[in-house]
């Protein structure tokens, strides 16, 4: 049995995402989206549509506008790209200037972040390795008390011995 392909509607996704039914509606029609809809009409978002909205709203919250937006997913083939009713073609240079620097930005947040964690990765072992061998040095210190213990206890055991020899009226009369 295949997987069904999960399907919601339009006041799921607004949910999902914790937006407004008619902020869905506005980037779809700003953006040329092409949503299915069911036999009623009515919209239905399959895996495809919530990764295009997961991109629409990530590339939102990084401070782009929805023509930008419209251009990036034009130009990675995401969305079909607009006819040109306009004679002059408008200058995207801008945007794809800001988006380019975001993306380098990114990169450059990207590679900080993984020297921290390697810093923190290394800083992290070397204090385990400490506590470990300070460990190691109380176990030796402990044992070579346990030592001193089993030697005092061997010791008493041969006296005890060696005074068990003499009979008791030996031992009585003896002290």
């Amino acid at each position: 049995m295949e997987d069904a392909e999960i399907m919601i509607s339009i006041g799921e996704m607004a949910e999902r995402f914790n937006t407004t039914i008619q902020t869905i509606r506005w980037y779809e029609k700003e953006l040329n989206l092409n949503i299915p809809r069911n036999e009623l009409g009515q919209r239905i978002f399959g895996k495809a549509e919530i990764e295009l909205f997961e991109k629409i709203f990530f590339l939102k919250e990084q401070g782009l506008n929805l023509k930008a937006i419209k251009k990036i997913l034009e130009n990675n083939n995401v969305i079909e790209q607009t006819p040109q009713t306009d004679i002059v073609a408008k200058d995207n240079s801008t945007e794809i200037a800001l988006y380019n620097n975001f993306i380098d930005y990114m990169e450059a947040f990207k590679s900080q972040l993984m020297d921290e964690i390697r810093q923190e990765n290394t800083q992290s072992r070397m204090y385990i390795i400490n506590t470990i061998n300070d460990i190691k040095t109380e176990i030796a210190a402990t044992n070579m008390e346990f030592d001193k213990v089993d030697k005092f206890i061997e010791e008493w055991r041969q006296r005890q011995k060696g005074s068990q020899k003499k009979s008791i009226l030996a031992r009585i009369f003896s002290k």
